[in-house]
């Protein structure tokens, strides 16, 4: 799966945060539906994750930092992006169908600012 992240166009009326968000495509390791838990101890695939972005990985999860500087002195403060990624419905027997690309818009309430 790839991830991309983007600013978000409500922003301006939702946010009250610059977000930094990283411009590199993040690619995530494919769940494996079979599994009871999704704790693999398999060895990690080989991605070429830089460090400043991604913090760390497992199984199909991924951390990544992402920068938030707060605009205006708010009650909460709130952080708004787009996450892009591609999906595949895959099933037994056809051959790979082309990524579906979806977009989710992201507002995560960082609650209240600290002095």
């Amino acid at each position: 799966m790839h991830i991309l992240l983007f600013p978000s166009d409500k922003e301006a009326e939702m946010g009250n945060c610059k977000v930094d968000l990283p411009k590199s495509e993040l690619t995530l390791s494919a769940k494996d539906d079979t599994a009871e838990f999704d704790d693999s101890t398999e060895a990690p695939q080989d991605f070429k994750d830089d460090p400043q972005v991604v913090v760390y990985r497992k199984a199909n999860k991924l951390g990544v930092v992402i920068k938030v500087t707060p605009q205006l002195p708010a009650k909460e403060t709130l952080v708004t992006f787009i996450l892009k990624y591609d999906y595949r419905k895959v099933s037994l027997g056809t051959e790979e169908p082309p990524p579906i690309w979806l977009h989710q818009y992201v507002v995560c309430n960082l609650g209240p600012l600290v002095a």
